[in-house]
């Protein structure tokens, strides 16, 4: 062979999502086979509109195995959470998104983990990388995710910064004294966690459920005489700081000529804002775009080249693997579909190498 496929350079095909994540796995057999599970299902596409980038940069600087770091944040019910309210248990932190596909595959690993060690000291703490705080209940119900959720965004030091997160899911395993003892990616996580449930069995503050973050303290409630009229309901939708944040970086795309992330962010305006006057800003862009069949043509290209990117991110990971047949018919199969693209190409061209 020219090149022998077991050792073709692996390449994460990485997203560009919001806040310059990037969603990867480790280089890792186990990984490669979870990867597959995940990648072919969940990540031929999403609803950022995001580019695919070759390549993956390293972690940025953060907490290490031995540091202690810092928990002083508010859930997104408006609880404290601390260091000093978490002492005494083991505590999973895990940076996630609704966006984020590959944490929606895990969510029933996660699910899990939080009942099989409910009882034996156990916590989780969600940190989302959302934009808004208002996207994380009905997913989380939906999910079963019973702990407590922190948004990112809203935290004044941000967490994942401060972690060094740059890709998710991501999570860290904090000993009962608040100290790191492993992060990881969560399909990695069942051993660390089981020798860090024996390590700490014998100090652990153990319950039968994960408990819940301490409430703030508020002063004594005064007996009123009339009825207290109800809060007015909660907002169900993204803020107006935010639509109207997404409405300027749309129309600046626009006047840089990045027309299809601007049409994705004028797109989730009118989808997630309507009514607002952001949203009838937006609405005549997106006719605009969509009644233009030259750029069409061009959002459907870039949406298969986002698909083909994906595939061909998962076969080079089966061939690193050693799983040559199962590496060389996923080649094939991105090349016959996706001929058009660039990633098509690279796989026609990897699925030819021979004697």
């Amino acid at each position: 062979m020219k090149n022998s496929l077991a050792s073709l350079e692996w390449i994460h095909s990485t997203r560009l999502l919001p806040g310059d994540l990037a969603m990867r796995l480790p280089a890792t057999p186990f990984i490669t086979a979870f990867a597959l599970l995940v990648a072919v299902t969940c990540w031929t596409s999403d609803s950022h509109g995001a580019g695919v980038a070759a390549g993956a940069a390293a972690e940025p600087p953060g907490i290490k195995v031995g540091d202690k770091p810092l928990i002083n944040w508010k859930t997104t019910d408006g609880k404290a959470v601390t260091n000093a309210a978490l002492k005494g248990r083991i505590v999973i932190v895990d940076f996630w998104a609704t966006w984020c596909k590959p944490c929606m595959a895990e969510a029933p690993h996660m699910v899990k983990l939080s009942q099989d060690y409910a009882d034996k000291g156990v916590s989780i703490l969600g940190v989302s990388l959302d934009d808004d705080s208002s996207v994380i209940p009905p997913v989380a119900k939906a999910k079963g995710f019973t702990w407590p959720q922190v948004l990112n965004a809203s935290q004044p030091a941000n967490p994942a910064t401060a972690w060094g997160v740059s890709s998710i899911p991501r999570t860290f395993i904090l000993g009962p004294d608040g100290e790191l003892v492993w992060s990881g990616h969560p399909a990695m996580i069942d051993q660390p966690l089981a020798d860090a449930v024996k390590k700490y069995a014998a100090v652990v503050t153990a319950t039968k459920k994960t408990p819940e973050p301490a409430a703030p303290e508020t002063a004594p409630s005064i007996p009123v005489v009339h009825p207290v009229p109800p809060p007015p309901p909660a907002a169900t939708g993204p803020s107006a700081a935010l639509v109207e944040a997404r409405l300027a970086a749309a129309d600046k795309d626009r006047e840089a000529k990045r027309d299809i992330d601007a049409y994705g962010k004028y797109k989730w305006i009118v989808e997630h804002a309507a009514g607002t006057p952001s949203a009838d800003s937006a609405a005549p862009r997106v006719k605009e775009y969509e009644a233009n069949p030259d750029f069409m043509a061009a959002l459907k290209q870039s949406q298969q080249e986002q698909a083909a990117s994906s595939d061909l991110w998962v076969a080079e990971n089966l061939i690193k693997a050693g799983k040559l047949d199962e590496g060389r018919k996923m080649l094939a199969e991105v090349a016959k579909k996706y001929p058009d693209t660039a990633s098509g190409r690279k796989a026609a061209t990897l699925v030819d190498v021979g004697p």
